[in-house]
């Protein structure tokens, strides 16, 4: 494997069945540091410190119900505005993430701490019966996996439950597609009586950024990155020599890892960047943030794709950041690709 983009979540256009799961690949040569929150806008009137322009937080609906039984913590995002995207300054910034613009989430909002687990899934599946895409072979049969070289294989044994290595119930569950944690959240809603769904693109990179304005993530450098989030280290290279470019630190998970095992960004969300890459709700449209409104942006649309953000357990640092991102098809499940939930106001 010569070719990094063939070991990511996007290798897996190299099967046959890319015509059922087509990939909208938007991926950039990023260069370190990797994980980044773009600095406030020093023209900005409004610009003050802290640098996000977040105001008090006003919390989401926080009584302990259901969601929390499962351990689903969700954490209240502040009503506040922030810069979305890569401003033109960024040489290597794909088009997809321009431009920077300003954006604001408005109260009443929460994302999970962490990612949903196998466990919380499983649990999901008890109750309903529940199966997955990729288990009633929804265009193409079963799920991703891994050979012995490493490379990402599509085969009926693969599913949430056989991702081709060993997880626990507090791993995140992968193998599921944007239909199936849909499913998952639709029944969040009416066992636990509060609203839950897919986070936004924008409530997803605003609880990602956390309100910072520095570059480096946790004043962490790049060969430090092992502390912070679940990357391409050399516990992955000790499983698979030829697997190029990952971070020098060895957090000793060489797949997933279990939820909130890496140090939280400074609102208390975990494993955003790292662990697993995750769904979005919107329609992946290329060129909306030429055309996003500022408040509470969500993608609408006919196409067929959804966002996906973040980075997972095979990705390199380089590979990563707060702005990167990519879409796919719906139905699209592999053992890199998961989710975490939002509880929104009812009319959300």
């Amino acid at each position: 494997m010569t070719n990094h983009s063939a070991r990511i979540l996007w290798g897996i256009l190299g099967l046959a069945v890319i015509a059922a799961l087509t990939v909208l690949l938007v991926v950039r040569p990023w260069s370190a540091p990797a994980l980044v929150a773009q600095s406030v806008r020093a023209d900005d009137p409004g610009a003050s410190a802290p640098a996000m322009l977040a105001t008090a937080a006003v919390s989401v609906d926080a009584r302990p119900g259901f969601a929390e039984s499962l351990g689903i913590r969700i954490i209240a995002l502040p009503e506040g505005d922030f810069w979305m995207g890569s401003p033109f300054t960024e040489p290597k910034a794909m088009p997809s993430e321009q431009p920077e613009h300003r954006v604001h989430i408005s109260a009443g909002r929460g994302l999970s701490a962490h990612e949903v687990t196998v466990g919380q899934f499983r649990r999901f599946v008890t109750e309903t019966g529940y199966q997955t895409d990729a288990e009633r072979g929804m265009d193409v049969s079963g799920g991703v996996g891994l050979d012995d070289l490493g490379q990402f294989v599509l085969a009926p044994q693969y599913n949430w439950q056989n991702p081709g290595f060993a997880q626990t119930d507090d791993h995140p569950v992968v193998n599921v597609s944007w239909n199936d944690a849909e499913e998952f959240c639709r029944w969040l809603t009416r066992t636990d009586g509060r609203t839950y769904r897919l986070p936004t693109e924008a409530e997803w990179e605003y609880a990602c950024r956390a309100g910072r304005a520095t570059l480096a993530v946790a004043g962490v450098d790049v060969d430090q990155l092992d502390q912070v989030g679940n990357l391409a280290d050399e516990s992955l290279r000790q499983k698979f020599s030829n697997w190029a470019n990952p971070v020098a630190g060895n957090d000793a998970y060489a797949f997933t890892a279990p939820v909130g095992r890496f140090f939280g960004n400074p609102w208390g969300f975990h494993d955003q960047i790292g662990n697993v890459w995750e769904w979005c709700l919107d329609t992946f449209i290329i060129d909306f943030y030429t055309q996003s409104p500022e408040v509470d942006p969500v993608a609408k649309g006919p196409g067929p794709g959804r966002p996906i953000r973040g980075g997972g357990w095979e990705t390199p640092p380089t590979k990563c950041s707060t702005t990167i991102r990519s879409g796919s098809a719906r139905t699209l499940r592999t053992n890199n690709l998961g989710f975490r939930v939002a509880r929104v106001p009812a009319e959300l």
